[in-house]
């Protein structure tokens, strides 16, 4: 931690702020939503040999580089014999 970190959070204490965690901002939404999820989730679940962008053509609104992210990092999946199927060891 810097020193200019340091001074900012023994301003905030003496303040009587007691939260070392950030205030909810404003901004913009975040595109990946529970239903983001539901939707992708039932669509591989149809077809596990779907591809990305047969999948970006089913759920168009949502970008092809977020739906990577979506199906790999959020929900797991990653390609196998060109197949999706849920991460986790081989053997």
């Amino acid at each position: 931690m810097n020193r200019q970190n340091i001074t900012k959070c023994c301003r905030h204490f003496c303040e009587d702020r007691t939260d070392v965690h950030d205030e909810q901002r404003t901004g913009r939404p975040s595109v990946i939503s529970d239903a983001l999820f539901q939707r992708t989730e039932e669509a591989i679940r149809t077809n596990r040999r779907l591809k990305l962008k047969e999948l970006h053509q089913i759920i168009p609104e949502v970008s092809m580089t977020t739906l990577y992210e979506v199906v790999t990092v959020r929900l797991g999946y990653r390609k196998l014999c060109e197949r999706w199927v849920p991460g986790g060891n081989l053997l």
